[in-house]
Parts: C-alpha cells; sequence; structure tokens
C-alpha cells in the first residue's frame, strides 16, 4: 500500500484504521530524507496496515497534539487509539520489528 501524504488534520481520520503508522517529518530534516525511502519500501511491501506522512512544519496540529519536538517521529496507531512512538531513522528490519509489535501486541 502506497504512503499517503496527509494535510492538515487529515491524520485524525486516517489514524482510526485498524493500524496505522504516521511519518512527521519536516523538509529540511536529514534524517528524515534517510527514512523515506525506507518508510515508503515498507508501506508497499505490507497489507493491513496503512502508511502516512504529514509534514509538521506546515501542518503542526499533530506535533502539538502528540509533543512531538523531534524529526521524524513516527506514530503508530490502532484503531485510533497512539499504540507506540519512535523518533528518529531506522534501519528496514527495525521498522518491520516495530510495526510487528504495533500488529501483535
Amino acid at each position: 500500500m502506497a504512503t499517503v501524504e496527509l494535510k492538515d488534520s487529515e491524520w485524525k481520520e486516517f489514524s482510526k484504521a485498524d493500524y496505522a503508522v504516521i511519518d512527521c517529518y519536516g523538509e529540511n530534516c536529514t534524517a528524515c530524507v534517510m527514512l523515506a525511502p525506507i518508510y515508503d519500501a515498507v508501506a508497499d511491501e505490507l497489507a493491513g496496515v496503512s502508511f502516512g506522512r504529514v509534514n509538521i512544519s506546515i501542518y503542526p496540529e499533530i506535533a502539538d497534539s502528540y509533543g512531538i519536538n523531534a524529526m521524524p517521529t513516527l506514530l503508530f496507531f490502532r484503531k485510533g487509539e497512539l499504540a507506540d512512538q519512535f523518533i528518529g531513522s531506522m534501519e528496514r528490519e527495525d521498522l518491520l520489528g516495530l510495526i510487528s509489535k504495533l500488529l501483535y501486541q
């Protein structure tokens, strides 16, 4: 499933999926640039998990709602409830591990 670019408060509805991951990024963030192709590749590989991305420099509401003060921050939702949060870039295997935790705990 492809990554969806979220605007404004679209993330609220998006997070209500059974399983959703939202990448909170900024345009001038080096770690965000490093994470993006990994995140997109995992999104393309996995079914059953919704992958979104929101630029918190433009749409700060989600950052304000979850106290995000570093980028990238990944938010993991289970049916609209925040299940986990991770700050920083990571390798593919680490991202898959966090998603497995979301799905199976």
